[in-house]
């Protein structure tokens, strides 16, 4: 469970743009990291969802894909932003599903390039400990993270719920040296 962000967590500049943002990330981590931005899949399967969370609408026995992943640079492998993304299968164009599936383009520039008019909400927002994810950022399980939680909706219907969770003192903590 996100908890709303504590005083003694100090987000630098651009941890608070990532929290608070509507936009898609990957462009903005490009921009800082001086690298494009790719998605390295952790895990992905489709199931059958018995219990429907409230804030995508599913229902009982409808196929969802859950999906984990980093955000990684592909020039230097460092992983910026960990996301676990539940998607409504019913819900998206057969081309998209597959391009998720096949390809490791950031989910936001599927989007983007599909002119896909979305509207992202932002539910949750705060700190909590990097937990199970920590592995993947070299960073003790019990390290403060930052992490938000938001809702992709498309044509009226919600469509994906993302979780996005980096480590407070982790790759985003400063910039990085840029290869210009």
């Amino acid at each position: 469970m996100i908890q709303p962000a504590s005083v003694c967590v100090r987000p630098n500049l651009l941890q608070r743009i990532l929290l608070c943002t509507d936009g898609t990330v990957t462009h903005i981590l490009e921009d800082f990291a001086g690298e494009r931005i790719t998605v390295r899949k952790l895990h992905e399967e489709i199931i059958k969802d018995t219990s429907p969370p409230h804030l995508l609408d599913i229902r009982e026995r409808e196929e969802v894909m859950v999906r984990t992943v980093v955000l990684q640079g592909v020039r230097t492998g460092r992983n910026f932003i960990y996301a676990e993304t539940l998607v409504r299968i019913e819900a998206l164009k057969d081309d998209l599903l597959q391009d998720l599936l096949h390809t490791d383009t950031p989910l936001g520039i599927l989007l983007r390039r599909r002119r896909m008019e979305t509207f992202r909400e932002l539910v949750a927002f705060g700190s909590e400990d990097t937990g199970e994810c920590a592995r993947h950022f070299g960073v003790d399980p019990s390290a403060m993270a930052l992490a938000r939680t938001y809702r992709v909706s498309w044509g009226g219907r919600p469509v994906m719920l993302i979780m996005e969770k980096f480590p407070v003192d982790g790759a985003l903590q400063e910039e990085p040296a840029r290869a210009r």
